[in-house]
C-alpha cells in the first residue's frame, strides 16, 4: 500500500509522498498563513491536487494547488467575505474549480463560488440556504449542474439537498427529508447521472440514500452499526458507490446487495476525523483524513 501524508503541524499544512517506505515532502513544510480548519482536497483535469481551508490567520477561506515546486494560490488569497467554515471543493464536468462554504457574512447560510481563470465569483446568490448551515457536500451532475448537501439548522438539522438551474438554487426534492438531524453529509453522483447522499443519522448509523426523481429512497440497509462519524461518499469509475467513515477508518463498498468491507475495517493507526474519499483519474481509490496516531496530522492512503 502507498501512502501520502497530508499533515497539519502545529495546525499548519504540509504534504508528503512515500516511494518504497520513504517518506518525501512534497512542497513546503507547513505552507497555510496559520491555522487551517476544513479542509477539502480534490484532484484536478490535469492530475494536480488541489486543497481549500478556512485559514484562521486570514480569516478567510483559501484555495491552493501543488504546481509541481510548490503550493500556490488559485485567485487572490481568501476568497470569502470574512469567516466560514465546512469547505467543500469541486470540479465540473468541464474543468471549472468551485468551492462551498458556509458562509458567516451571510446569516452563517451556504454560499457556492466559481473560479473564472483569475477571480472567484459568487454562483448566484451569497448565502442562498433557507437557514444556517454544516456538513456542506458540493458535487456535479454529469451534465455539469452544481448541487449541494448539507444539514438545514432552519430545519432542525435535517437534511436538504439543493441544485443550480443556471439562475437560482432550488430543492432536489422535500426539504428535510431524513426527517431526522444528520451530521456529515456527503453527496455523490453515480455515472448514471442519480445523485446519492449519505450521512449519519441520530441513532450514529451510516446511512446512504439516492433521489429516484421523486424521492430519497435508501440504498441498502444501514451501513454500519453505529459510531460512524466524517462520513464521505465516492463512486468508482463501474458505478459501484463507496462509503468511507470512522472512528477507526473503514472503507466500503456497495455490491449490489450489501455494504461490504474494502480491505480490513479499522486500518488507520488511530481514530480519525475529517475523512475524504476521492478515486483519481485511474480509477484508484485514496482516502484521507486526520489521525490521533499522528497527534491530528492528516494522513491520506491509496487501496492498491
Amino acid at each position: 500500500m502507498k501512502k501520502i501524508l497530508f499533515s497539519v503541524v502545529v495546525a499548519l499544512i504540509a504534504v508528503y509522498s512515500t516511494n518504497a517506505q520513504k517518506w518525501e515532502t512534497v512542497g513546503r513544510y507547513g505552507f497555510s498563513e496559520g491555522e487551517v480548519q476544513s479542509t477539502s482536497l480534490a484532484f484536478g483535469p490535469e492530475g494536480a491536487p488541489y486543497v481549500a481551508y478556512f485559514d484562521a490567520k486570514l480569516e478567510k477561506v483559501v484555495v491552493k494547488k501543488f504546481d509541481g515546486a510548490d503550493w500556490v494560490d488559485v485567485g487572490p488569497a481568501g476568497l470569502s467575505e470574512g469567516m466560514a467554515a465546512y469547505t467543500s471543493l469541486a470540479f465540473s464536468p468541464d474543468g471549472a474549480l468551485y468551492v462551498a462554504y458556509r458562509d458567516h457574512a451571510n446569516s452563517h447560510a451556504a454560499t457556492v463560488m466559481k473560479f473564472d481563470g483569475t477571480n472567484w465569483a459568487n454562483v448566484g446568490a451569497s448565502g442562498f440556504s433557507s437557514g444556517p448551515v454544516y456538513d456542506i457536500s458540493l458535487v456535479f451532475s454529469p451534465t455539469g449542474t452544481p448541487y449541494v448537501a448539507y444539514g438545514n439548522n432552519g430545519y432542525r438539522g435535517e437534511a436538504e439537498v439543493m441544485k443550480f438551474n443556471g439562475t437560482d438554487w432550488v430543492n432536489v426534492g422535500e426539504v428535510g427529508f431524513s426527517g431526522i438531524e444528520v451530521r456529515w453529509t456527503s453527496l455523490a453522483f453515480s455515472p448514471s447521472g442519480e445523485p446519492y447522499l449519505a450521512y449519519r443519522d441520530n441513532q450514529n448509523k451510516a446511512v446512504v440514500k439516492k433521489f429516484n426523481g421523486v424521492d430519497w429512497v435508501n440504498v441498502g440497509a444501514a451501513v454500519s452499526s453505529g459510531g460512524a462519524a466524517y462520513i464521505s461518499l465516492a463512486f468508482d469509475p463501474t458505478g459501484a458507490p463507496y462509503i468511507a467513515y470512522s472512528s477507526k477508518a473503514t472503507v466500503k463498498k456497495f455490491n449490489e446487495a450489501n455494504w461490504v468491507n474494502v480491505g480490513s475495517a479499522g486500518f488507520s493507526s488511530g481514530l480519525v476525523s475529517y475523512t475524504s474519499l476521492a478515486f483519481n483519474p485511474s480509477g484508484e481509490p485514496f482516502v484521507a483524513y486526520s489521525d490521533d496516531a499522528y497527534d491530528g496530522k492528516a494522513v491520506v492512503m491509496k487501496f492498491d
